[in-house]
């Protein structure tokens, strides 16, 4: 029989899951909170949680704690930036020099922000991952710390892409031009591309959990 806390926590993956598949933008944002909920229900249940946690299981809580507000304060700059790309992809194909280089100043200074807080993010899980925990939840740990650095290197090749608008864009130069607007559309798949590995990686975490869970009914 699945117990309250279990059921809880497998409820919560399917919704942390259905957002991530509706919007492959929100995975670096949701990936904290999936941290947290199945860390919290499990050191809460009984005989010391489903995955049978060690003795630094509150320190690493702790930690896991500290990552989620790190990432919260991510989620909310990209909330209310959030049609930022695509306001930058339509001044590029409209040539409007001053707007694309307005978005594309703004969007530099917001991955640089963004990215700062998701390194301070990962270092708080890296340092949960040390303590003296399950091997599986640490494995756990180990793929969404990296499901967070390839995320993190998408928003680094697009933001290549701005700089590269922000300080070379010329609508008066068709040859730089284009080739500016090519980088810009190659960023934007390559972007994708990472974001599906991305997405790949927190699905193999989440089934790694459910696993987990299915072997100690």
């Amino acid at each position: 029989m699945v117990s309250g806390t279990e059921h809880s926590v497998q409820w919560q993956y399917r919704c942390v899951k259905l957002v991530v598949v509706c919007n492959p933008r929100s995975v670096l944002l949701f990936l904290a909170t999936a941290v947290i909920v199945s860390f919290t229900a499990l050191a809460c249940s009984d005989s010391g949680g489903v995955l049978g946690f060690g003795d630094e299981t509150s320190e690493a809580e702790l930690l896991v704690i500290d990552a989620n507000k790190k990432l919260a304060q991510i989620r909310e700059m990209y909330r209310t930036n959030e049609n930022l790309r695509t306001d930058l992809a339509n001044a590029v194909r409209a040539n409007d020099a001053e707007q694309v280089r307005t978005l594309s100043t703004k969007a530099v200074q917001l991955i640089n922000d963004g990215t700062n807080t998701g390194r301070e993010a990962i270092d708080l899980l890296r340092e949960a991952s040390e303590k003296n925990i399950n091997p599986d939840f640490k494995e756990y740990l180990r793929l969404k710390e990296e499901s967070i650095l390839k995320q993190m290197e998408a928003f680094a090749r697009f933001h290549r892409s701005a700089r590269v608008l922000r300080d070379n864009y010329d609508p008066k130069d068709t040859e730089a031009r284009e080739t500016v607007q090519a980088d810009f559309a190659d960023s934007i798949e390559e972007y994708r591309r990472l974001m599906e590995e991305a997405r790949s990686m927190s699905w193999e975490a989440n089934e790694l959990y459910k696993k987990t869970v299915d072997d100690r009914r």
